[in-house]
């Protein structure tokens, strides 16, 4: 939450915006040494902040599937849409578009962050439905469509798997996974062993309607 001088709490879509132009700076600032992440990077302007200032291993910053994928339109289109109800909440288009350019160029210090939240079906699916959107079942491949998109395949391993890892002083994980071009749809919940279902991004009933992902981890 970010309040201005009367105590009154700012345009929550604006929060990223004046934390980035009026905190951070000051931050970094009173704090040189201090080692930031930026998460869940949503806005042209926090774009702009970190292509101009972000440094590998010092201020970094991290880029969900989601707002690389959907703009404000959708989250509104035909009601609200539950399962993209989550903060940072989704911006315009032209912030979706500054978001997607940056990650593209492959800088080290911009890397995956899911932000995934698996909220159970009571929870998301209530009056007043819970932040967050659980997006762990199908983040690979919703970045992997974005990185084809955009012609930078080549900068996906250290976008996933490179950047977050160093900045943390984490070894990376030699293991691998390998992505084959094919279509399909998130047709069913996660089911708990309590039996709680909690549903994905992307349903083909609970999100935009009929959405496809072009890629898929070979199992």
């Amino acid at each position: 939450m970010h309040l201005n001088d009367h105590d009154e709490e700012e345009d929550p879509y604006e929060g990223e915006r004046l934390f980035v132009q009026d905190v951070l700076p000051r931050l970094l600032e009173k704090f040189p040494r201090l080692k930031v992440s930026l998460e869940h990077m949503s806005t042209a302007v926090a774009c702009d902040f970190m292509e101009k200032n972000g440094k590998a291993g010092q201020l970094v910053a991290t880029v969900t599937p989601t707002h690389l994928l959907y703009d404000r339109r959708q989250a509104f289109s035909g009601g609200y849409r539950t399962l993209l109800h989550m903060k940072p909440l989704i911006k315009t288009q032209a912030d979706k578009e500054r978001v997607r350019d940056i990650v593209k160029k492959g800088l080290p210090f911009v890397s995956a962050g899911t932000d995934s939240a698996p909220h159970p079906e009571s929870k998301k699916f209530s009056s007043c439905c819970v932040f967050g959107v659980f997006c762990s079942p199908v983040a690979v491949e919703m970045y992997a469509q974005v990185f084809d998109e955009l012609k930078a395949l080549d900068k996906l391993e250290n976008f996933l798997s490179i950047n977050g890892p160093t900045f943390f002083g984490i070894e990376p994980s030699k293991e691998t996974i390998t992505l084959v071009k094919k279509d399909w749809q998130v047709t069913d919940p996660v089911v708990t062993e309590e039996g709680v279902k909690v549903w994905p991004i992307g349903h083909v009933q609970h999100g935009l309607g009929n959405e496809t992902i072009h890629w898929q981890i070979e199992k």
